[in-house]
């Protein structure tokens, strides 16, 4: 369905996944969508979950929401007179607790097909030259373990930073830059000197707040555009060495502004 980092240009010596490892010191990954191809998942059980709540909502309605979160989407369904009769917390750990059941009932062969095509090359070449990759997920704790578990990179990653526990310690989850600057502190890598890669705007917001470069992986689905400030820009439906755009792009507005924050703390401890 997805090809994303199919081709992420030549896999060669000069190929760029070496050159991202030789231009920057760390990798931080988000994981839902980005390093898993799961988002038909999620929308798929949003939009049943949401059925049994009595509310109707298309497979591109929930797309079009990809990045905000559970709670947001149940807000903005409140705001529109379309309240669902589960309560908020109860829709989303239905949602969650549905999800890890089937992710973890995955077949192998199935497994083999949720990775991002391209991301282990992308992981090898940061580890091969001794540089940490790192998790950073907007979602919840047990649902990030169960991601990184069914496709597999747990053994690569030097820390996982989930929304658990960046909120848990006080910290602001995405789309502040909290999550990055905090993981960023944890392996001792400035985020400057890290490359984060996404595939929501708020993610993209996260990751621009915290001072990084990034690749945006973005779906039609959604109707989102590049983020301007991406390093490189992915258009997940199509083989990366054709959708990579080396120059920032100026073809929408600045994601930040349609959130209407930036980060505005220079620094952070470490949790």
């Amino acid at each position: 369905m997805f090809q994303g980092l199919s081709s992420f240009l030549p896999r060669g010596k000069n190929g760029l996944f070496n050159v991202l490892a030789d231009q920057y010191d760390a990798l931080a990954l988000d994981i839902d969508g980005t390093s898993i191809m799961n988002e038909p998942i999620h929308a798929m059980i949003g939009v049943q979950v949401l059925r049994e709540s009595g509310v109707e909502v298309s497979t591109d309605w929930w797309f079009s929401n990809l990045g905000k979160g559970h709670d947001a989407v149940w807000d903005q369904l409140d705001a529109q007179g379309r309240r669902p009769s589960l309560p908020r917390a109860v829709f989303k750990k239905t949602c969650g607790d549905r999800y890890i059941d089937y992710i973890s009932n995955v077949s192998p062969d199935d497994r083999a097909s949720l990775i991002r095509p391209g991301l282990l090359d992308l992981i090898l070449a940061f580890r091969k030259q001794g540089k940490p990759v790192v998790a950073v997920s907007g979602n919840e704790r047990p649902v990030v373990e169960a991601n990184i578990d069914a496709i597999g990179i747990g053994p690569h990653l030097e820390t996982i930073l989930s929304h658990t526990d960046v909120i848990g310690a006080g910290y602001r989850g995405k789309p502040w830059g909290d999550s990055y600057i905090v993981a960023c502190d944890k392996i001792g890598v400035p985020t400057a000197r890290t490359l984060a890669v996404e595939d929501s705007l708020p993610g993209c917001v996260a990751a621009d707040n915290a001072g990084m470069d990034f690749i945006h992986i973005t779906y039609p689905q959604a109707s989102q555009k590049a983020h301007p400030r991406a390093r490189y820009h992915v258009l997940d439906t199509q083989p990366l060495c054709k959708a990579v755009n080396k120059r920032k792009a100026t073809s929408c507005v600045h994601a930040a502004k349609t959130f209407g924050i930036r980060m505005v703390s220079p620094s952070l401890r470490a949790v």
